[in-house]
């Protein structure tokens, strides 16, 4: 992984060579976003984590994959460094964070995941 700093933004080469660009989102938002979320067709439940300035994402245990940090490319949108996951978070009119779809590694379909707790 390649970091380069622009500003208060990083151009990271993620996963299998693609090139994102981080950028900073204040805590407060990202704090929206931690909670559990539980994907449909038996798939497992997803647990996003603030911790500080940062959000992890822990997968479901059948994927049998580590803790990952999440890195915003958007205010909804997020890569891990490591691998080519991607998170959307969904949010409904009021501003409210209703789920997330999930885009795993290897091309695979997206996964709806449902919020079903906040921390």
């Amino acid at each position: 992984m390649r970091m380069r700093k622009r500003s208060k933004h990083y151009s990271i080469i993620s996963g299998l060579g693609t090139k994102r660009t981080e950028i900073t989102l204040d805590s407060a938002v990202l704090a929206t976003y931690a909670g559990q979320y539980e994907a449909a067709e038996e798939e497992g439940t997803f647990t996003v984590k603030r911790e500080q300035d940062v959000l992890s994402l822990e997968l479901p245990i059948s994927w049998a994959l580590p803790k990952f940090r999440l890195h915003p490319e958007t205010r909804t949108d997020f890569f891990v460094a490591e691998l080519p996951v991607r998170v959307t978070f969904q949010v409904d009119r009021e501003g409210h964070v209703t789920g997330m779809l999930v885009y795993p590694p290897c091309g695979q379909r997206s996964l709806q995941a449902k919020r079903i707790s906040s921390q």
